[in-house]
This record gives C-alpha cells, structure tokens and sequence, in this order.
C-alpha cells in the first residue's frame, strides 16, 4: 500500500515550478491580479465552470476599466447613489465565486474552534 502511496505522490500530484514560486507576477500567486503582458486578470472559478469557460471572454484590465468609467459616468446621471462598482463589470461573478470560496474556509475553520 505505501508503494502506491508514493506512486500516485510522485505521477499525479501537482509539481512546483521554480518560477512561480519565485516570481512576484506569476498569475498563480494570488486571485485578481493582473498578468503583466496580455492584461488578462486571474479569476477563481469552480469544477463545474471549467466546461464552459471561454477564456476570450474573461476579465481583462483594460476592459474592466472601460466598464468601471461606465459605473462612474452612470452614478453621476443617477443621483450620486454609490454601488459596489465591481457588482457592475464583467468581475462581477468571479468575486462572488471567491467570497462564496472563503465562506466556505471560514465556516470549515470555525467548526475546528
């Protein structure tokens, strides 16, 4: 049994790449951050998101800044009325991806209290 332990450790559990553990901009470093060069945005998704993810259709900064001037420009027609303005871009579901994510952390870690 400890044969196959160390087989499956060794053939099918994730191996650390030196460059991401060493560099500060590696997209695997933390959710929301910007990769440098495409301008995509690092976004949490879950086993059942996989299938259909397009990834032409995720967040970029460039768009995400295009839809957050938006907000502005449509909060100052209305009232000034404040919004969370991420709840109003293509960010939008991913956040809420993450903090259902950290709920669940939370929870988990609470019940060990």
């Amino acid at each position: 049994m400890n044969y196959f332990r160390g087989f499956v450790l060794q053939h099918a559990y994730p191996r650390l790449d030196v460059n991401v553990s060493t560099s500060t901009n590696h997209l695997l470093k933390s959710p929301f951050c910007v990769h440098p060069k495409t301008g995509r945005i690092a976004v949490p998704i879950t086993p059942g998101q996989v299938a259909h993810l397009n990834p032409d259709t995720l967040p970029r900064i460039d768009r995400l800044l295009s839809e957050l001037s938006k907000v502005e420009r449509d909060e100052k027609q209305n009232d000034n009325r404040k919004t969370l303005d991420y709840k109003h871009t293509s960010l939008a579901p991913f956040v809420e991806t993450f903090e259902v994510f950290v709920d669940g952390v939370l929870k988990e870690t609470s019940d060990f209290d």
